[in-house]
């Protein structure tokens, strides 16, 4: 059964936390599938979205393994509209959510840090193979055809971890060690496929993440243990709260 709940959050005179001026936030039917965020100036609006992912950008999460919690959290979809306050910046949205979600939802939360694997990106041995140029577009334009992937644009490698972190890269989180700054024409094309997979004879050709990164960016990857910040939910309401 869907149930709407609207709130309206303000900046209150007292509180520190950025909150939504106004959102609506519902429970989806089970089997909706999951679509990506959309933003137009003050206007957020999450389609279909599963609560592990609301996590995961609620607290800059880099990996769905960084959330613990009830199996439900993958498969439960809600649809949020919501209405950023006048001169606040997208770069809040995270913490405007987490608010969301801890009146809606009545979620609460614990943090643990742990040892996981994490793909260190770094600079090859021959340097970085991508042209710098003097701006940025919003985001990498991505075109997936599985099991291929195509991210193209002028960009950060922050913008490029984000994309990695956000399911073109594995399970493991992508943490940035080149230290370049700035903005790169980036190409990179590679076949996300499992390696088994990779070597049937209907296989795309196409190089691996590891190999595409080091011969098209000039960039490597190894893989550390890393201290992990794990988000633990300790309790979380399936439905909104009705207002």
């Amino acid at each position: 059964m869907r149930k709407l709940a609207c709130i309206f959050l303000a900046f209150g005179l007292n509180s520190q936390t950025p909150q939504f001026e106004v959102a609506s936030m519902k429970a989806l039917p089970p089997g909706e599938p999951g679509r990506a965020r959309s933003a137009d100036g003050a206007q957020v609006h999450y389609p279909s979205t599963s609560l592990l992912f609301l996590l995961r950008e609620a607290y800059r999460l880099k990996s769905r393994e960084q959330v613990e919690g009830p199996d439900w959290m993958r498969t439960q979809m809600y649809d949020i509209e919501a209405k950023l306050p006048a001169n606040a910046s997208k770069n809040q949205i995270p913490e405007m959510l987490q608010a969301l979600l801890t009146e809606r939802l009545k979620l609460s939360v614990h943090h643990e840090t742990r040892l996981l694997p994490a793909n260190i990106l770094l600079v090859a041995r021959k340097g970085p193979k991508m042209r710098r140029v003097t701006d940025a577009d919003d985001d990498l334009e991505l075109k997936l055809d599985v099991p291929m992937v195509r991210l193209s644009g002028k960009g950060s490698i922050a913008q490029l971890i984000d994309q990695l972190n956000h399911g073109l890269g594995g399970s493991d989180p992508w943490v940035d060690m080149t230290g370049l700054t700035g903005f790169f024409e980036i190409k990179l094309e590679y076949d996300m496929s499992p390696d088994s997979a990779a070597q049937r004879e209907d296989s795309v050709g196409a190089p691996k993440l590891a190999q595409a990164l080091d011969e098209q960016l000039g960039l490597r990857v190894e893989v550390r243990k890393a201290p992990t910040d794990i988000v633990v939910v300790d309790r979380a309401e399936k439905i909104p709260v009705a207002n």
